[in-house]
């Protein structure tokens, strides 16, 4: 009888909070014995103590994970690697990927590489140690015996870059189905979730609410999320006519419970100054799973995540008058909004189900692996 496949998913910092779709991903992958690692630990509440840490805090750690950092080896990787039997490392981000590469070869460990969006999409400015990070970042791609894309999006982005086409391909990471809950009385009109970052759009997302008629004024609002802007946007948001209420960080079911309380999804992602631009967009599943009707651009892998005129509305990247204009015909149309919603979440069940996805995820890492089962 032949062992379970052993993979290792590395992700430098396990793990930040916005990145509960790697958490999910683990989770969800039954057929195989999956381990988390990394360099060091973001103290966010998707840490767990079953992750493998490989530094500390400690001035020895330090230099071994700057070490690692700019040569490419480490006896820790080499031990870990060894001591839990894994054959296959899952890199997520390319950054993180030209890391863990060198160490992977070294250790003749094959290596499949997880693209999500900025990896592939931002433009970087040549700055000291530009040139090298893209060397290791080429050794990476090289090495790598599959590159998954999250959206064809992504693909697409990945193959113009010069990663060949048959290296790539496309793989949804998907979502937890949960129960859907109750709704309750509406708290407010539109809901948004995301890091309080330019590619986000919450900007964009302002600007439109003040185009509102002012028949539906005051607009309630609920910004969910974290990120260096708030403080300006929370300045921009003084002088609006919605009533719009910075509700910081929270916990996935509490973003469950906020979801329940309102009527819209905003959600407007655009491309940063940088190209920096969104791959898939994770959080309008989520948004559809709880019945909301979604509210977005046509930008990046956005369209693969909302069905336009059948779970949601799109405008053209950057038109804030149709930004609004959209937000105003959903708000104006509880009948919309129900069938928005009802085939919002039986698209997710139907096609996005995280279980479902990850079952074929298996099926590439025992392809990739050595054929364990």
């Amino acid at each position: 009888m032949t062992r379970r496949l052993r993979v290792a998913v590395w992700r430098e910092f396990v793990l930040p909070t916005s990145e509960t779709f790697i958490r999910n991903q683990v989770d969800s992958c039954h057929g195989t014995d999956v381990i988390l690692f990394g360099s060091s630990v973001s103290k966010s509440n998707l840490s767990r103590d079953s992750d493998v840490v490989l530094y500390g805090s400690s001035l020895i750690d330090r230099i071994c994970r700057r070490l690692f950092k700019s040569l490419g080896i480490s006896s820790r990787v080499k031990k870990f690697a060894q001591t839990n039997g894994i054959d296959l490392i899952h890199a997520h981000f390319l950054a993180d990927a030209a890391l863990i590469a060198p160490m992977a070869r070294r250790l003749g460990i094959p290596l499949v590489i997880t693209l999500h969006g900025y990896d592939i999409t931002e433009r970087r400015v040549r700055a000291r140690g530009g040139a090298w990070l893209s060397r290791r970042e080429a050794f990476a791609v090289g090495y790598a015996s599959k590159i998954i894309c999250v959206s064809e999006f992504i693909q697409r982005r990945a193959v113009a870059t010069g990663i060949g086409a048959s290296k790539t391909c496309v793989r949804y990471i998907g979502t937890p189905i949960t129960d859907l809950v109750v709704k309750q009385k509406s708290t407010w009109d539109i809901v948004f979730v995301g890091r309080l970052a330019e590619k986000k759009g919450v900007s964009d997302l302002l600007a439109a609410l003040q185009r509102l008629p002012t028949s539906l004024q005051p607009c309630r609002v609920a910004v969910v999320g974290y990120g260096d802007l708030r403080s300006d946007l929370e300045m921009v948001s003084s002088s609006s006519l919605a009533q719009i209420e910075f509700l910081g960080s929270m916990k996935p079911d509490e973003i469950r419970g906020i979801f329940a309380e309102c009527s819209i999804f905003v959600g407007p992602s655009k491309a940063a100054a940088n190209g920096d631009s969104e791959g898939f967009g994770m959080v309008f599943l989520e948004a559809a799973l709880a019945q909301l009707p979604v509210i977005a651009y046509r930008h990046g892998g956005v369209p693969e995540s909302v069905l336009e005129d059948v779970t949601g509305f799109l405008s053209d990247e950057g038109d804030i008058q149709g930004l609004s204009d959209n937000i105003s015909r959903l708000l104006k149309r509880p009948d919309l909004r129900k069938s928005f919603g009802k085939e919002g979440r039986r698209r997710v069940e139907a096609e996005f189900d995280i279980n479902r996805l990850s079952k074929e995820l298996e099926s590439l890492y025992i392809v990739v692996g050595g054929g364990h089962e």
